[in-house]
């Protein structure tokens, strides 16, 4: 980690708002541009904490971000009197990991401690699951559809009764439900935004499952034609 934020992080921590504006105004804008650079890096990539990553795809897909809303991540009004919800699921594939079967990005996402209630109410709400692909904090794509989509819905209910089959019992969850591509690549408002060029995307191949490269490479061949 830079040195200088470093100890900016310790001054923050320790110091008074003043001394820490005081010693910031002491630095060329060279150095605050390290500083800040080697700070998006670090949050960027941490694993503890997915929020800078859900803030790029929930500002992205069109809504506010918000996480007091009803456990949503973000909304956007509809209409006067209804609001429309997003559910963010932000992957982070890190290029130098040690892992003996790293993972790779493969457009699934994870849903934790989940319950039928909490199915039930995503149905009701139906909000706009958004799956976003980083590889090293580097933002390559988003996909977005409706939660209410069938196949989707019934292979979580199928996960949710090997874990909880007769219902919802306190205490006992879940824990990790399988937001699987296979199951919402069909849905009809799929949406795809691409954020890197062709170039990058094949030279991280290796990255990325071959499912989800060929559906990424077909974008940029629609494109194209």
């Amino acid at each position: 980690m830079n040195q200088d934020l470093l100890h900016l992080i310790g001054l923050f921590a320790t110091k008074p708002q003043s001394e820490v504006l005081q010693h910031l105004s002491k630095k060329d804008s060279n150095e605050i541009t390290k500083m800040l650079f080697s700070l998006l890096v670090l949050y960027f990539n941490d694993s503890n904490s997915s929020t800078l990553r859900e803030a790029t795809i929930v500002r992205l897909c069109g809504f506010n971000l918000d996480t007091n809303k009803l456990g949503y991540n973000g909304y956007r009004q509809s209409s006067i009197a209804e609001q429309d919800w997003c559910e963010a699921k932000p992957v982070n594939i890190k290029t130098q990991s040690l892992a003996k079967n790293p993972r790779k990005l493969d457009g699934n996402a994870n849903i934790s401690d989940f319950t039928h209630k909490r199915l039930a109410k995503l149905e009701s709400d139906n909000p706009t699951i958004i799956v976003g692909g980083f590889i090293d904090g580097r933002l390559f794509y988003i996909f977005s559809f409706k939660f209410k989509h069938q196949p989707l819905i019934q292979d979580l209910k199928t996960q949710l009764l090997k874990q909880l089959p007769d219902g919802d019992k306190p205490s006992i969850y879940l824990r990790s439900a399988n937001i699987k591509f296979s199951k919402y690549l069909s849905a009809p408002d799929l949406d795809l935004q691409l954020f890197v060029n062709k170039s990058t995307l094949e030279e991280h191949q290796r990255f990325v499952s071959k499912t989800v490269y060929s559906k990424l490479l077909s974008r940029f061949d629609s494109l194209r034609s």
